[in-house]
């Protein structure tokens, strides 16, 4: 992981892939009005249902994570 090549470790890690694809599929109903013009980018951007990143969270090939990493310390 880059984070532990910097120094860091890591201190919680969630994955939170479905929780983000639940919020998607409500949000997918209307994402129009809210984000605009309905471009295959932005739903991408975005991760809303159909797009290819919300499809491959879906398969299980990307995840979406929550990490909280420090900066390990050395001793003097």
């Amino acid at each position: 992981m880059r984070l532990k090549s910097m120094g860091f470790v890591t201190e919680n890690d969630r994955d939170i892939t479905a929780n983000v694809l639940a919020s998607r599929d409500q949000a997918g109903t209307n994402w129009a009005e809210v984000y605009g013009d309905g471009n295959a980018r932005v739903a991408n951007f975005l991760s809303l249902p159909g797009s290819a990143i919300y499809e491959q969270m879906r398969a299980g090939l990307l995840e979406y994570r929550i990490l909280r990493s420090q900066l390990q310390t050395l001793a003097a």
